[in-house]
C-alpha cells in the first residue's frame, strides 16, 4: 500500500534548465519565485533555432557564432550584415551570415 503524501511534503519539479524547484514553495509565495509559463515555452522553443557563423567581409574569417530563428526566416537586418569587431584588422567591419 502506498504512503499518503501530506500537504507539507515537498514536491520537486523540473525547471527546464537542468535544475529543480519546490512546487510547494511556489504556491506558498504566490508563485513569484517560480518559472512562469512563458519561460517554459522559451525552453521548449530552442528547437526552432540554428547556429550560424558571422564571416568578416574583408578578411573572410569566421569570427562569431550565433543563433537565428529558423521559423520566420531571417530579418532584413541580419541579411544585410552586422558590424562586428574583427581581431585581425583591429576594427569594426561588416560581417555576413554563413551557414556551415
Amino acid at each position: 500500500m502506498a504512503a499518503q503524501r501530506s500537504s507539507t511534503d515537498p514536491v520537486f519539479l523540473d525547471d527546464g534548465r537542468g535544475g529543480w524547484f519546490d512546487a510547494g514553495l511556489c504556491r506558498s509565495r504566490g508563485g513569484a519565485s517560480c518559472l512562469s509559463g512563458s519561460e517554459m515555452v522559451v525552453a521548449k522553443g530552442k528547437m526552432n533555432r540554428e547556429y550560424v557563423w558571422l564571416q568578416c567581409t574583408e578578411t573572410g574569417d569566421l569570427n562569431y557564432r550565433t543563433q537565428v530563428n529558423v521559423k520566420g526566416g531571417l530579418p532584413e537586418k541580419l541579411k544585410a550584415g552586422l558590424k562586428k569587431y574583427s581581431p585581425r584588422l583591429r576594427k569594426h567591419t561588416l560581417h555576413k551570415i554563413k551557414r556551415k
